[in-house]
């Protein structure tokens, strides 16, 4: 995954492409890696993904800041992104048992339900 978010950090620059290809190239590469780790059931492989794509996220909104427009246009596009990316990973949380690490992703609720809700049932 860490080759992809290369890859995409250097496509732009490599093929001499426009002013606007890496908000595209990170972005939806940004998108992809984000949605495929908030369906992985391995803790480390989901936050390294995470990590991934938080980079790709952050070159994304770096390379909007050229226009205003464009980065409001930026900022609209992530913020539907980020929510598909938490929908993934509760609708992933709720269908893994092992899933635990995506309960940070997933927005849980704060404040917590009281009184405590019981345990999961083991599989």
């Amino acid at each position: 995954m860490v080759g992809v978010g290369l890859a995409a950090l250097a496509v732009p620059a490599a093929f001499n492409l426009a002013w606007w290809s890496p908000l595209m190239v990170s972005g939806v590469a940004a998108s992809c890696v984000g949605l495929y780790a908030a369906t992985s059931r391995s803790a480390i492989a989901g936050w390294a993904r995470f990590a991934v794509a938080t980079v790709l996220f952050a070159d994304t909104v770096g390379a909007s800041l050229v226009r205003a427009d464009i980065t409001a246009l930026t900022l609209i596009a992530s913020s539907i992104v980020l929510a598909a990316v938490a929908g993934t990973a509760a609708t992933a949380y709720r269908r893994y048992i092992e899933a635990s690490h995506l309960v940070m992703i997933a927005a849980p609720r704060w404040p917590p339900p009281w009184p405590p809700c019981p345990p999961r049932p083991p599989a």
